[in-house]
């Protein structure tokens, strides 16, 4: 049986969100695989269709091939490397999101709204997709 610990409570408004995550993952070492953010539970082929994340330290985190359908990213950031691989962001609210960090690679998007911060070097937001106009980006 797996123990959960709540490691940060965050006020949004009026929502206050509950961070949480399982024995075994130290989101101290870089991961946050099993990390749960206001439902959300962060590792690879995560189904987070319409998650709040606002404001999330994604620092670490392995979002590959995940459903970010519709989530919303505004103000989420990540100091270090992260990735969203192969991730699916149609419909997702990046406003003010800073995703210099952040792993890219084969993301699926349409629809984004809002404007991020920062994204990684090579890439732009054209037509409200996601694009990587320089390969030589990360």
């Amino acid at each position: 049986m797996m123990a959960s610990a709540v490691v940060g409570v965050l006020a949004v408004g009026t929502t206050v969100v509950v961070i949480a995550t399982t024995t075994g993952n130290d989101s101290r070492s870089g991961t946050l695989t099993g990390t749960v953010i206001n439902g959300c539970t962060i590792g690879p082929r995560a189904q987070c269709v319409g998650a709040n994340l606002t404001g999330a330290n994604l620092t670490g985190a392995d979002l590959s091939r995940a459903n970010l359908n519709s989530a919303i990213l505004t103000d989420t950031f990540a100091t270090s490397y992260a990735t969203l691989s192969g991730a699916s962001l149609i419909g997702a609210n990046l406003t003010g999101a800073d995703l210099y960090f952040v792993n890219l690679n084969g993301v699926i998007s349409s629809g984004i709204t809002g404007v991020p911060e920062r994204l990684p070097p090579g890439w732009a937001i054209i037509d409200r997709q996601l694009v990587q106009e320089d390969p030589g980006g990360y």
